[in-house]
Parts: structure tokens; sequence; C-alpha cells
């Protein structure tokens, strides 16, 4: 079971009110759409609490050197990794070890 951990201006917020409910109420080991959807509306509303990569998750090192070196990507994929980039960082907020998308 995973354990959820909500930063306090989270439950100030009645969106992030409403989606915490629907995954803490979640019945699955890992409940993915209801993760999905917390992690949709922090970059959406919440972006500047997204924090930057985290030096013990091998997933943000990967997402880290990807993003230093760009250019061998084609234009319109950059921005597609870009997002899921940042939903992953997002998934740390309330998941410091959060399982990759």
């Amino acid at each position: 079971m995973v354990e959820w951990k909500w930063p306090e201006w989270m439950t100030a917020c009645t969106t992030c009110q409403t989606l915490i409910a629907a995954l803490t109420q979640a019945t699955a080991p890992f409940p993915h759409a209801a993760v999905e959807a917390v992690r949709e509306h922090l970059i959406d509303a919440h972006l500047a609490a997204v924090p930057g990569y985290v030096d013990d998750c091998g997933n943000c090192q990967e997402w880290k050197a990807l993003a230093a070196n760009p250019d061998r990507l084609k234009p319109r994929i950059v921005p597609v990794l870009g997002r899921e980039d940042l939903l992953h960082r997002a998934g740390h907020l309330f998941v410091p070890s959060a399982p990759s998308a």
C-alpha cells in the first residue's frame, strides 16, 4: 500500500481536495487513474510547486539527462516528453518514491 503525503497547500485547493479524496478512497493498491488525475491537476494549476529532479530517483535522472540534450529529439516529440517529465516530478509532491507512469 502506498503512503500518500500531502503538502499542506494542497488541502487549501478545492480541486486538490476532491482529487485527494478520490485517491485515498480508491481500493486498488496503486490507483493509476486517480494518481494521473492528481498529477495532471498539479502541473495545470500548481506548476510552480512541481519539484526539480530528485537526486535519488532513477527516473528523474533519466529525464534530467534527456532535458540536457534535447537536440537529438524530433521537435514535435519535445512537448510530449516535457509534459511526461513534469507529470513524473509532480508525483514526487505526494509520493516521494512515485512509480513511473
